[in-house]
């Protein structure tokens, strides 16, 4: 009885001197390994992808991911949020714009939470036309410090303050009224 063995894209694998090789003529145990590897980088690099096209189609109208009903019950809710806190999101996306505005400064998000909850906060809190989704960083896997460091080494190190970039540390309203303030005044 014969028995035919199919192969498959990931059955192959380049040399490398560029010939190309059915992966039976390697070790198997390093073929599972390096495919898998690839297969998973794909599968991120994939996703990703994706998350970036549905939060740049979105990043100026995240409710057009909602029904109807519940795009008015999100626009109900920040206007009750806004109502509550004293026009918090507001004032910040106010201070957004204007460091948006300026040619020589950037927005840059670093957070704790995750990648993909992070991205919906912002689009829900309708942040997403001032933070690029390149600029947004998340903190949860590989720690603040080493989001810092990518940012420095994407950036540059012209920049001053709290790991070396400009800060404002805001915990209260009176803090983003303050920041909004030096904004305005050219402070920073």
């Amino acid at each position: 009885m014969h028995v035919e063995k199919r192969v498959t894209s990931q059955d192959i694998a380049k040399t490398e001197g560029g010939d190309i090789k059915a992966l039976g003529d390697t070790k198997p145990e390093a073929v599972t390994s390096q495919t898998r590897r690839k297969s998973y980088q794909d599968l991120l690099a994939f996703c990703y992808r994706r998350l970036k096209e549905i939060y740049n189609a979105y990043k100026g109208n995240a409710g057009g991911l909602l029904s109807p009903m519940k795009r008015d019950l999100l626009l109900r809710l920040r206007a009750e949020i806004e109502t509550v806190a004293d026009s918090w999101l507001s004032i910040a996306l106010k201070s957004l714009l204007l460091i948006q505005s300026r040619g020589r400064c950037m927005n840059v998000l670093v957070t704790t939470t995750q990648l993909v909850p992070a991205l919906a906060k912002v689009l829900l809190y309708g942040l997403g036309e001032v933070f690029p989704i390149e600029n947004i960083y998340s903190a949860t896997k590989i720690g603040k410090d080493s989001c810092f460091e990518r940012i420095v080494s994407r950036f540059g190190r012209k920049v001053t303050n709290v790991h070396n970039m400009p800060f404002w540390h805001v915990s209260a309203h009176g803090d983003l009224v303050s920041l909004h303030q030096a904004l305005e005044l050219d402070f920073l």
